[in-house]
């Protein structure tokens, strides 16, 4: 049984080979590795075609970078970090690259996020997008276009027809939110 499953589990990940054999004996013309497996019509789709390469086969950047934690309370520091780790995750998976691995580490009192980006060509656009700083920016509905709750997502998915305010999350040092 482990034998089976042991075999089963190599030809899944192994990526496709040619088998090509021509002689008097036998003649074969197959391939093993790289399947792709499709499911329910379709709806779920294992494409095991190509060998994912990591860092270390395919190269990349990693990136180590220091939390300031200075302003967080000891007991949220954590948190915080996870938070940050979260934002970083959402950043790259943005850039559409395939397997990064993004960790945490604390060591003492130093706390650090560790990125690492296989097969990234543009360094710097990278290294940008992962320090910028978020802002909260709010827009208003082009006062012109009409309002109803039925074009919400048309007007949602639309970013022409929202308007600078000017007003950023800064501007909202102690702000209540009231709902009328």
């Amino acid at each position: 049984m482990i034998s089976a499953i042991f075999t089963l589990a190599v030809l899944v990940v192994m990526p496709k080979i040619n088998i090509d054999l021509d002689n008097s004996i036998l003649k074969l013309n197959s391939e093993i590795g790289g399947y792709n497996i499709s499911l329910f019509n379709g709806k779920l789709v294992l494409d095991l075609t190509s060998f994912k390469e990591g860092l270390d086969l395919k190269g990349g950047i990693r990136i180590l970078l220091k939390a300031d934690v200075e302003g967080i309370e000891s007991s949220e520091r954590d948190n915080a970090l996870e938070s940050a780790k979260e934002i970083i995750s959402n950043r790259i998976n943005f850039l559409g690259v395939s397997e990064p691995n993004i960790s945490t580490s604390k060591i003492n009192e130093e706390y650090r996020i560790i990125v690492e980006i296989p097969g990234i060509d543009n360094v710097a656009d990278a290294v940008s997008l992962i320090g910028k700083t978020a802002q909260l920016k709010f827009k208003q509905l082009d006062p012109t276009l009409p309002w109803s709750e039925d074009k919400f997502m048309e007007y949602f998915q639309t970013p022409i027809v929202w308007q600078d305010t000017g007003i950023i999350g800064s501007d909202l040092n102690g702000v209540d939110v009231v709902i009328d």
